[in-house]
């Protein structure tokens, strides 16, 4: 290997890391989990919801969502809010594990979404094996009959 090119692949590591401490500094993502696990130094901080967050279930002045594993409760309007649902948020971090919604987002056609990303992956790789083989480790095309 050239040292240009080693030279070249360390200047860009070393702005790939500067800009994520840049960013780190100058917007800190807070993550539910990060609230959950010290609540009183996240009390009333703003956080975005939405990593596998599902609606679990309703309570007296809003509803609770499931997200890794863990339950918590919102209090906001349950407006076209469903049960099951998909939802991304926003919302205001309260002690000792509330949220106090700002926007509701319900991700109504996700599962759709999926399963047609599915679809199309497993298309693509039976597209790609009726083409290819794998033969000691390397693709080789299939020879056509005629």
């Amino acid at each position: 290997m050239s040292t240009q090119r080693l030279l070249r692949i360390a200047v860009l590591l070393l702005a790939l890391v500067g800009l994520s401490v840049y960013g780190k500094m100058t917007f800190p993502y807070v993550t539910l989990q990060d609230c959950l696990r010290d609540p009183q130094r996240f009390d009333s901080t703003k956080v975005a919801v939405a990593t596998e967050t599902v609606v679990h279930g309703f309570i007296d002045g809003g509803f609770t969502i499931q997200q890794m594993g863990r339950i918590v409760p919102v209090i906001g309007d349950t407006t076209g809010i469903q049960v099951g649902e998909f939802i991304h948020l926003t919302a205001i971090f309260r002690q000792p594990g509330v949220l106090e919604l700002q926007k509701a987002y319900v991700a109504k056609y996700r599962r759709l979404k999926i399963a047609v990303s599915l679809f199309s992956a497993v298309a693509v790789l039976v597209l790609f094996f009726s083409r290819f083989a794998l033969r000691r480790g390397q693709f080789v095309q299939r020879r056509r009959h005629a």
